[in-house]
């Protein structure tokens, strides 16, 4: 599912690149995104429950949590660019920062194998 998240982030990067590169419309980005949360939400809960089960292994529990905690966040950042973005395809503020979120999350999916 993990991979899967990576796929999905990695396809909006595209269109947000292609669009700039083209100098054309940024397709509506935001149903993808809001996609990528959903999926790593339950990423989020499956990590929360298994890190509950290395009690005993506390760098393992702490590294599962950290990781969670960042593609959570970087998520939810994705969301909120894809929303500006979909208001004004030449924010630049928002297109740094999708493209940097996206590279957390994809950084968590690297760190995590």
């Amino acid at each position: 599912m993990l991979e899967a998240v990576a796929d999905a982030v990695a396809q909006l990067v595209l269109f947000s690149v292609e669009a700039e590169e083209n100098n054309s419309m940024l397709p509506n980005i935001v149903p993808g995104a809001e996609a990528v949360q959903r999926a790593v939400d339950v990423l989020v809960d499956i990590a929360s429950e298994l890190a509950a089960k290395y009690g005993s292994e506390k760098n393992i529990q702490d590294k599962m949590l950290e990781s969670a905690k960042v593609i959570k966040k970087a998520t939810q950042q994705i969301v909120d660019d894809a929303k500006a973005l979909h208001v004004d395809q030449f924010n630049q503020v928002a297109k740094k920062s999708l493209l940097r979120s996206a590279k957390e999350v994809l950084q968590v999916r690297i760190n995590s194998f």
